[in-house]
């Protein structure tokens, strides 16, 4: 991942959230993906620009991208994108070695593109934590917030599997 200076002052709580991101399950990077549809497509772009319908979203966008210039913060923003992009176009970052398939892998990829904008916000909105206002940095990590479990309440690799059957001591009279 890389040394934490380059993610500025910040970087214990931005690596956090990269480590979270390798235990997103499906049905979190759907719920991202779902929430990123408050945005459109500019029209005569060719689908190269974005327009974000919630102007409250596109201020703070524009207010953080206004704090990174002015406090020197651009190179922490482009390397936690820079993370974010190798999270969403790399299986090795999502599928551990024992379910590496390449096939499974590349059906589970266009989801986790399209998740990409909210997790950008969250993964922004935490470099930049110490300079935005607590309404913005509510606002950019809002669909995170309510979609992705507390770092801390990370579900194990075997979660939603049922439990293992226990064997029951034998009675003192053989059964």
């Amino acid at each position: 991942m890389g040394q934490p200076a380059r993610f500025g002052p910040n970087a214990d709580d931005v690596i956090e959230l990269l480590e979270r991101l390798d235990h997103l399950g499906m049905a979190e990077v759907f719920g991202l993906a779902a929430a990123r549809w408050g945005m459109t497509v500019e029209p005569g772009s060719g689908g190269t620009a974005w327009i974000d319908r919630d102007e409250r979203r596109a201020a703070a966008r524009a207010h953080l991208r206004a704090l990174a210039e002015e406090h020197d913060r651009l190179a922490p923003l482009r390397a936690v994108g820079d993370e974010v992009a190798q999270w969403t176009t790399s299986p090795v970052h999502w599928f551990p070695a024992a379910e590496g398939g390449i096939s499974i892998a590349s059906k589970e990829l266009p989801p986790r593109m399209a998740a990409a904008p909210p997790i950008l916000d969250v993964a922004y909105a935490t470099v930049m934590e110490d300079l935005l206002t607590e309404e913005e940095t509510d606002l950019l990590c809002s669909a995170w917030d309510e979609i992705v479990p507390d770092a801390g309440e990370v579900e194990p690799a075997n979660a939603g599997e049922p439990p293992p059957v226990e064997q029951a001591e034998p009675s003192d009279d053989g059964r």
